[in-house]
């Protein structure tokens, strides 16, 4: 027998097509014969040929009518698929119920959300009593997606996509596309014009990295990529640079014995004239008998090293294709053990191309495991290693009803590019058959910054507000650490240094909430919140913050005032220790403070002692009562033994000013506390 090796799979698998000869001749045995020998080798185009040409000559044969709607649907023929489920469950309505949600899957994979929803009620109408739980839930689940692509086609991005065209996008699948820069990408791809035959035992065409550059308006193919990274041997693709550049993560994939795609992670290093030999990842990463594949950079926060997440079908997932990371030490030149990134991101279905976009701390991977508008749609989540947030659906246009997958961003974030099946692309068989390579635009795109300056400042002008920042002395290097709030969720997102002359900007996003907390050895941090909410244009926002020097002398806290002859604090007081005492200690979880309260002269001394302990007090039950660890506060009454002015003047007579200076309250760091530590697995 002739074959012809077609890619559809997403992870590199073969699919193979028998060449055109006449099969009208041959008895439905043989043909039935042929297909499961076609299935047995992964050749599902020719199965699905072979089991076609059977049902013609017998059309009655339901269950072989049921298994080529699977085998339509396994090549993303939908409409072809739609077809047979719909010729079974018209033949049996009760053995094939579930054609009935395989119905709606199609319709909803063909656009045709409404149609969709009718067939997938009417399986849960019809099969309410004999289906499952899961099986209700699947259907459930697909419904929902229906109702979330009408939401999101009727609230559209503001984005262009183009196919990037004939000289990139041939008739069989590209894939893995690679900012280079703006005007240059890598890409994975079968360059082959037309169906090419080959015997079994040929040497098959094997899928290869390519550079196409812009040209004017027009993407042009360059050719393979240059260096040690193609092969005539192994299928390879799915790569993805450091941060730094000088290491490229790639995929090579073989079949093992089984005829199974194989596929593992590589790693080259650049040197002064190339690339040294790529060196394959060791079974830390890759699990001998299992894929790990599409890797993508990012970095972890706690100790800024190297992060490659992955895709794997390893044991002890969720399902299916996972996401997986493994972090990189540039000392040791080793990689830790493979671990997975979390049930945030990985359902019991398929989580496949992640990129990781740093400059927005952002994990973008495409999934079928989520109530999207089509097949594989792409998600987004913040955070890194197992911590992330809720997923959201980029949205439409980039998703649609096909399968969409392989978002990437350049550098900027303006323009990217994704990979989809959607109609009107380069199709070799049918409309949905193989994926392309497009590029997406922001319309008007919105870019939002925030300017200022780090100086130093006293706690008065800190409580007061009355700080002129313009004249103060600058904090040469401060760090600020940025954090985004967003969806209840606090992520934190990069640290920035300020130059020696105290300035710093940060570029934000639209419509986000940022806190930014200021710091520096032998200063208090301070932090400011920004929000860039409603902005509907370029902006520059301004974010000023002063720092306060750390020192052994106490700090006076001015208008903390009690009733009289008490130690109830009055709403003046508590409204300066939310402003400013509580705003300290949230700003810098690691110090440990003596809170003091103290007294004029008047009174007797153990009257005096006790109601400035009961005061001080009173300060650290309010700042308790606010979320402070009572660990880090000491409270401390030290009547009128510590005046810091003269109670009375030189003649004897009283000295008001004085005496109003010595009834204060203070609070003077004392030590640091330990922070919890975080739940961390990766200290190898």
């Amino acid at each position: 027998m002739r074959i012809i090796a077609i890619i559809f799979l997403l992870c590199f698998s073969f699919c193979t097509h028998a060449q055109e000869e006449n099969l009208d001749y041959v008895n439905p045995t043989a043909l039935k014969n042929f297909g499961r020998n076609a299935e047995r080798l992964q050749d599902t185009y020719s199965a699905v040929r072979y089991y076609t040409a059977y049902l013609q000559k017998k059309p009655k044969d339901i269950p072989m009518t049921y298994h080529l709607a699977e085998l339509e649907e396994a090549t993303r023929n939908y409409a072809k698929a739609l077809e047979y489920y719909t010729l079974a469950f018209e033949a049996n309505n009760e053995l094939y119920l579930h054609a009935l949600y395989h119905r709606g899957r199609m319709l909803k994979m063909l656009g045709k959300y409404e149609e969709a929803k009718t067939e997938l009620n009417r399986y849960l109408t019809t099969g309410k009593k004999s289906l499952d739980r899961d099986q209700k839930k699947l259907a459930t689940a697909e419904l929902l997606g229906c109702d979330t692509a009408s939401m999101l086609i009727r609230k559209p991005l503001a984005v262009a996509l183009n196919n990037l065209g004939k000289d990139v996008n041939k008739p069989h699948i590209e894939f893995s596309p690679i900012p280079v820069t703006k005007d240059e990408i890598i890409f994975g791809s079968l360059q082959e014009e037309e169906l090419k035959y080959y015997e079994l035992t040929d040497v098959k065409p094997k899928r290869k990295l390519y550079v196409a550059t812009r040209e004017g308006d027009k993407w042009i193919n360059q050719g393979e990529m240059a260096g040690p990274f193609n092969s005539d041997e192994m299928n390879i693709g799915n790569g993805a640079f450091s941060l730094d550049g000088n290491r490229f993560y790639f995929t090579r994939c073989e079949e093992n014995w089984k005829m199974e795609m194989i596929c593992h992670l590589w790693m080259a290093k650049r040197n002064q004239r190339g690339w040294d030999e790529p060196v394959k990842l060791d079974e830390k990463v890759n699990m001998p008998k299992f894929s790990s594949t599409q890797p993508t950079v990012g970095k972890e926060s706690k100790r800024s090293r190297e992060v490659i997440y992955f895709v794997s079908d390893r044991p002890e997932g969720y399902g299916g294709k996972d996401v997986w990371y493994t972090i990189y030490d540039a000392k040791k030149n080793t990689h830790s053990e493979a671990r997975n990134a979390g049930k945030s991101i990985n359902t019991a279905r398929d989580e496949i191309t992640p990129f990781y976009y740093e400059k927005e701390k952002k994990l973008y991977y495409s999934t079928d495991g989520r109530s999207g508008l089509g097949g594989f749609d792409v998600y987004y989540t913040r955070g890194e290693l197992k911590q992330w947030t809720p997923a959201s659906n980029v949205g439409f246009p980039i998703n649609s009803s096909a399968d969409d997958i392989s978002y990437v961003l350049t550098e900027t974030g303006d323009n990217g590019f994704i990979v989809s099946n959607r109609k009107g692309g380069q199709q070799i068989l049918h409309e949905t058959c193989c994926d392309d390579i497009y590029e997406f635009y922001k319309m008007n795109p919105v870019h939002l910054a925030v300017r200022g300056l780090v100086v130093e400042a006293d706690s008065d002008e800190l409580m007061n507000g009355n700080l002129d920042y313009y004249s103060k002395p600058a904090v040469a290097n401060a760090q600020i650490q940025v954090y985004l709030i967003e969806n209840g969720h606090e992520v934190f997102m990069r640290t920035v240094e300020a130059t020696d002359k105290g300035n710093y900007l940060i570029d934000l996003e639209q419509d986000k909430e940022y806190r930014l907390v200021m710091g520096k050895d032998g200063y208090l941090n301070n932090e400011t919140k920004v929000s860039t909410m409603g902005y509907a244009m370029s902006d520059t926002l301004i974010g000023h913050v002063g720092l306060t020097k750390t020192s052994d002398d106490a700090f006076i806290l001015k208008n903390i005032e009690y009733d009289f002859d008490s130690a109830n604090l009055t709403d003046k007081a508590r409204k300066t220790i939310d402003e400013y005492l509580l705003k300290v200690l949230n700003d810098n979880p690691e110090i440990k403070i003596e809170l003091s309260a103290h007294t004029d002269s008047r009174g007797a001394d153990d009257y005096n002692k006790r109601l400035s302990q009961q005061r001080a007090e009173s300060v650290v039950k309010y700042l308790t009562q606010k979320g402070i660890n009572p660990k880090r506060l000491v409270a401390k009454g030290y009547g009128k033994t510590k005046p810091i002015a003269p109670n009375t003047n030189s003649d004897g007579s009283d000295n008001e000013a004085g005496r109003q200076k010595n009834r204060r309250t203070e609070f003077k760091i004392i030590g640091k506390v330990e922070l919890p530590k975080k739940a961390e697995e990766d200290e190898d």
